[in-house]
């Protein structure tokens, strides 16, 4: 799964306020989070496309540090009022950054 085209690692501070280790995998609208150390194919979290933001990056703290990979940076996203926090490395960022820009204009409308 990690070599397919169109996936990232990353890690997402869960509900729980524990951080946990995913795959991200990008969809059209949407970026499914799996799980790291699973075997079910049912992403744990979906991450619509639309009304989400990024509203920053930071480095992690000390207390962070141990519970996510080294290199890694927060990127620090907003939705419907929710923030989300992800880490994931720098060049995984652009990539993601680059995916939600390159997202549907809002209220644009298709045939």
């Amino acid at each position: 799964l990690r070599r397919t085209l169109g996936t990232f690692d990353a890690s997402i501070l869960a509900p729980s306020g524990k951080w946990m280790m995913v795959i991200g995998r990008y969809g059209g609208a949407h970026v499914d989070l799996l799980r790291f150390f699973s075997v079910s194919p049912v992403p744990s979290f979906v991450i619509e496309r639309r009304g989400l933001d990024i509203t920053g990056t930071r480095q992690p703290t000390d207390e962070e540090t141990s519970r996510i990979p080294p290199g890694f940076i927060i990127v620090m996203l907003v939705r419907s009022g929710d923030e989300l926090l992800l880490a994931m490395d720098y060049r995984d960022y652009t990539g993601f950054s680059a995916w939600l820009e390159a997202g549907p204009i809002a209220g644009s409308w298709q045939i």
